[in-house]
């Protein structure tokens, strides 16, 4: 009985002292803190990856590989040299049926 009593008076006065400490307002999430990625730059890249992906049927390593040299190329200042860059990027990572219809597309991608 004793015991019992003990439990709960230890029971009691911890609640209340949970209840009178003062909580700290929540830390902002990773996703809610504004990153400094220009989103023009991020949709240019993204929707020229997921064009690739689409038309050429890329596999999901090639699409990675593509996402990354796209993102490279959307975000250059000087864009005649990214898209050099961006074209022997596409010669190594495709295969050459793929980089036949990528020529061919290419003319309708956004630069």
């Amino acid at each position: 009985m004793k015991q019992l009593l003990l439990l709960l008076g230890l029971l009691a006065a911890l609640s209340a002292r949970a209840a009178e400490k003062p909580r700290r307002p929540a830390a902002p999430r990773l996703a809610a803190v504004a990153v400094a990625v220009d989103d023009s730059v991020q949709q240019r890249a993204t929707y020229c990856t997921q064009y690739l992906t689409d038309m050429l049927r890329l596999s999901s390593r090639q699409a990675l590989a593509v996402r990354r040299y796209a993102y490279e190329q959307a975000g250059a200042a000087a864009p005649a040299p990214a898209w050099r860059r961006f074209d022997q990027q596409m010669l190594r990572i495709l295969t050459p049926g793929q980089y036949s219809a990528f020529v061919w597309l290419a003319e309708s991608l956004p630069r």
